[in-house]
């Protein structure tokens, strides 16, 4: 059976990534800057990467055979930062790699496609030669219950900059399955994997209030809201627009779109986010 390394396992997607991948009988190895966020049904070797730099490669890769690469989330530098993994892969003659990318990019066209920082890492995958699976995954419904609009959530208002757009929201469970059922394929390209339906905040806001027995509410941002918190944060400027063009393409449906491609990998339905909280 094949070794797959996943990087970020500490993270929601990389945590459903590991299991999806246990489950499925491979052997899996990780990487996370604290190994005492790590919790698995079985035990899983840690090794250490850094996306920022000084990670020995040579360790990282040994006895690997595929990767899944996760990439810092809303991170403008990604292209960089990831440039020297990529390349290493491919030096080390890795047999397959696995890019969690976003499903906002299947909106984009043009000039604003091109210059996007996620874009610009599915095309260094695809220039290095590397056999290729790039996943442009919905937005995750994870990020609601233990993801970072938890704290939104707790405190009782979902304020983000995304007005009436809607997300084919999915679960990183089925996420992960997909990705351990195109190891075990191989299968290549690009495929979009969504959830069954797509909802706007308001529809999400209505249904964790049904969760939670009280109430949440939505209050969009506008643009400038959005880049003044960007701003408060002290962001770099390749992330304020990173963040700024996500957000820009949730607002104008460029997540809407609703596809079949887990049923078609895996012969399961996806989840619905009613379902993910628990209440159908």
């Amino acid at each position: 059976m094949q070794t797959v390394l996943v990087t970020a396992g500490s993270g929601s997607a990389g945590r459903n990534c590991v299991e999806a991948l246990l489950t499925k009988g491979f052997d899996v190895v990780t990487t996370a800057r604290e190994v005492r966020d790590l919790s698995f049904s079985r035990e899983v070797e840690v090794r250490s990467y850094n996306a920022d730099g000084g990670t020995d490669f040579d360790v990282l890769f040994k006895d690997i055979d595929a990767v899944v690469l996760i990439g810092p989330p809303l991170d403008g530098r990604i292209d960089k930062k990831l440039a020297p993994f990529i390349a290493a892969a491919a030096d080390m003659k890795i047999r397959h790699l696995v890019y969690l990318s976003g499903n906002y990019l299947s909106g984009l066209t043009g000039s604003t496609l091109d210059n996007s920082i996620a874009r610009k890492v599915e095309l260094q995958i695809v220039d290095s030669g590397l056999k290729n699976t790039i996943v442009r995954s919905g937005f995750f419904m994870d990020n609601y219950t233990t993801g970072f609009y938890a704290p939104m959530i707790e405190r009782g208002t979902i304020t983000l900059a995304t007005g009436n757009g809607k997300s084919a929201l999915v679960a990183g469970s089925d996420v992960g399955a997909f990705i351990a059922a195109a190891l075990a394929r191989g299968l290549i390209g690009e495929y979009l994997v969504t959830g069954p339906e797509a909802l706007d905040h308001y529809e999400v806001a209505e249904l964790l209030s049904q969760k939670l027995g009280r109430t949440i509410t939505y209050t969009p941002l506008s643009e400038a809201q959005l880049g003044a918190y960007y701003d408060s944060r002290s962001l770099n400027a390749e992330s304020v627009e990173y963040g700024l063009t996500l957000y820009r393409a949730y607002r104008n449906q460029a997540t809407a779109a609703v596809t079949d491609g887990f049923r078609q990998a895996t012969g399961s339905e996806p989840m619905r986010f009613k379902a993910f909280l628990g209440l159908a």
